[in-house]
């Protein structure tokens, strides 16, 4: 059995919390995308902010893994946005954070 890999991008990192609850890894950096994103944090727009600031790709298996993780945990939440014509009549799934503004992410 391979140990994970301790690149917080990679798929196969854990990106678990802590025991107190925060976010660490690959969790970390996806809630504080998502914070710094703001009304534009949806699932392409993340997965590009974070490989712009690591300069590696990003699986979308591994965003939304990390993202239901996230849910789960009640760090974040999400709401259906409209559909538009430039998406083809398809609504959006938009993730907001649930932590106070100025509320520390990570260990």
């Amino acid at each position: 059995m391979r140990a994970p890999s301790s690149d917080p991008l990679s798929s196969e990192s854990p990106g678990r919390s802590t025991p107190a609850g925060k976010p660490r890894g690959f969790d970390a950096q996806v809630l504080g995308t998502i914070r710094r994103l703001d009304d534009a944090a949806y699932g392409p727009e993340i997965a590009q902010a974070l490989e712009r600031d690591a300069g590696k790709s990003v699986s979308r298996g591994a965003l939304y893994t990390a993202l239901d993780r996230l849910e789960r945990k009640g760090l974040v939440r999400w709401c259906i946005e409209d559909a538009t014509a430039d998406r083809g009549g398809l609504p959006r799934r938009r993730f907001e954070s649930t932590l106070e503004p100025g509320a520390r992410v990570g260990s």
